[in-house]
């Protein structure tokens, strides 16, 4: 995980996130940690089981990473930086050789499924996790969230019965998804944060 960490920075940009950040961090400080997010193969088999396609998923994951591109400056070329994205996406996934989605066949696919042309200033709303979202974007980040929420909420329980202290540390989009379960299971906090009050 450690090496995986430092081996998605470029130019300034953690390919894993915040999970990426977080390991580093840690490992820094000597401080022991797991990875509480599920692998590539659970969100998939779980979208997949839900009726999702594999087109779904590679047209979804690379929208998610414009963003982070744009922030870069890294956007100039969608295609090529779609090339990129995608022929290791589809690894790690373990697509189906046969399926075809190239460019051209993600912007049918965005027009189709969101019922407008692709456009990547909007990346960030169309890929907001709204379960009831005007896009289907929208409603499929609200499963992939549901998926790693469950997780990420099943990790922590596991840590918790082998350990007195767990620190969790993510995106704070997953505490305001999660904390219900948290507060069911661990009751109400001690202390927090003004901005969460």
């Amino acid at each position: 995980m450690v090496k995986w960490a430092h081996s998605g920075l470029e130019d300034g940009v953690y390919r894993g996130g915040e999970t990426a950040y977080a390991i580093i961090l840690a490992d820094s400080m000597g401080v022991p940690f797991i990875g509480g997010e599920p692998g590539d193969g659970v969100v998939v088999q779980s979208l997949l089981d839900q009726g999702y396609s594999y087109q779904d998923l590679l047209g979804f994951y690379f929208l998610r990473q414009v963003p982070q591109y744009l922030r870069a400056g890294r956007l100039g070329d969608e295609e090529e930086q779609f090339a990129g994205f995608i022929s290791s996406l589809r690894e790690e996934m373990k697509v189906p050789a046969s399926l075809e989605f190239s460019y051209s066949d993600f912007l049918g696919w965005y027009q189709e499924r969101n019922l407008e042309p692709f456009n990547p200033d909007m990346a960030s709303d169309a890929v907001k996790p709204l379960a009831d979202g005007e896009y289907f974007t929208q409603r499929l980040s609200a499963q992939v969230g549901k998926v790693r929420d469950r997780f990420i909420l099943e990790t922590v329980a596991q840590t918790l019965e082998k350990h007195d202290r767990v620190a969790i540390v993510y995106g704070s989009g997953h505490l305001v998804t999660q904390r219900k379960a948290l507060e069911t299971y661990l009751g109400a906090p001690v202390a927090q944060s003004k901005h969460w009050d």
